[in-house]
């Protein structure tokens, strides 16, 4: 079942980031409900206090209440604090396949993060298209504390032309 994300502010009534999936099988009419493990709401639940909860401008999906430019779900997706300006622990990385290396970007992220997709966009010109190369990380590695290092491989190999990579973050509800 839906349930509020915000069951005291209003405004989050008419906004579909407004509603949440319960935790509970079933639902949990007339009680408060526990966010599903792992999913964005129990990072929520875990990040702010119950005033800020409470309040759609600092805890919604699409809220940015430290003006970093990264939207909380963001801050979820790349394990970084929406309360501080901070930046995502992101690197490059060689990553081998057989006899070739292969460039790849190593992110720290929530482990089984739902509702997020993940994208390693590659380019051999800054200018041009930016396709997706790869969606789901060829190695995590656990860091403790419910987060994982995950590294996202170019299929490309390091001996052939020169590319430019970035990672691309989207909420799917």
């Amino acid at each position: 079942s839906l349930v509020p994300r915000h069951p005291n502010d209003p405004a989050g009534d008419n906004d579909a980031d407004g509603w949440a999936t319960s935790g509970a099988i079933g639902g949990s009419p007339g009680e408060a409900d526990a966010p599903a493990p792992g999913s964005f709401d129990a990072w929520a639940a875990a990040t702010f206090t119950a005033p800020q909860l409470e309040s759609a401008e600092i805890s919604a999906l699409m809220a940015d209440p430290d003006g970093d430019g990264r939207l909380n779900f963001e801050e979820y997706a790349l394990a970084t604090d929406p309360l501080v300006n901070d930046q995502p622990d992101t690197s490059f990385a060689w990553s081998v396949n057989g006899a070739d290396d292969h460039p790849a970007l190593r992110v720290r992220r929530p482990q089984n993060p739902a509702n997020v997709l993940y994208e390693l966009l590659a380019s051999d010109d800054l200018e041009a298209s930016w396709p997706a190369v790869a969606t789901e990380p060829v190695l995590t590695t656990p860091l403790g504390g419910g987060l994982e290092h995950a590294t996202f491989r170019d299929p490309a190999p390091a001996s052939g032309p020169r590319r430019f990579l970035r990672l691309r973050v989207t909420w799917v509800p």
